[in-house]
């Protein structure tokens, strides 16, 4: 198993903390909370609960065949709008990923493919959505990330968010031990 803790910083001084922990190779629960306004001069407008995260891999990568993975996760990203029950990016609710690696020398690069089915639905969206991502990991310390969730639960005319382009979102990681 073992243990991550992080932190994301977001637009209007936002500030979302988790951590989780892998009890085994394949399965890990998480919790993480944050607020808006935390960073900075304004008062934080904390979120309204805890959010929660369960993943198992139900079938590990091995040379042939990528890893299958399961999960939940109900923290949403970026401000919470509360008139539309949701936060800006929706929470990745129930979903499923296949995910493949590739390692050379001091290099590690992964790709990634998804659906998923997000609760945040009083907007009025309830289809599934799918997604991609690509991983390349440089000397086992830092990792470049780039996503894109086609948003296909996000796209409602009349929205404040979502207009039908999707998310594409680039990080960098860092991982120390």
């Amino acid at each position: 198993g073992h243990f991550d803790a992080y932190v994301w910083v977001f637009g209007n001084g936002g500030l979302l903390a988790g951590t989780s922990m892998g009890f085994t190779n394949r399965f890990l629960i998480g919790v993480s909370y944050g607020a808006e306004g935390f960073l900075g001069t304004s008062a934080p407008v904390w979120n309204d609960r805890v959010s929660f995260q369960v993943k198992l891999q139900l079938l590990p990568e091995n040379l042939k065949l990528p890893a299958i993975t399961l999960g939940y996760d109900d923290q949403g990203h970026g401000p919470y709008i509360s008139e539309f029950g949701r936060y800006t990016i929706k929470s990745k609710g129930v979903y499923g990923v296949i995910t493949k690696n590739f390692y050379t020398l001091n290099v590690a690069t992964g790709f990634h493919a998804g659906a998923n089915y997000s609760f945040e639905t009083q907007d009025g969206e309830k289809e599934p959505d799918v997604f991609l991502g690509w991983d390349f990991q440089y000397n086992h310390d830092w990792s470049l990330l780039l996503e894109y969730s086609v948003g296909l639960n996000d796209n409602q005319p009349g929205s404040p968010v979502g207009k039908g382009r999707g998310y594409l979102n680039l990080g960098l990681r860092w991982e120390f031990s």
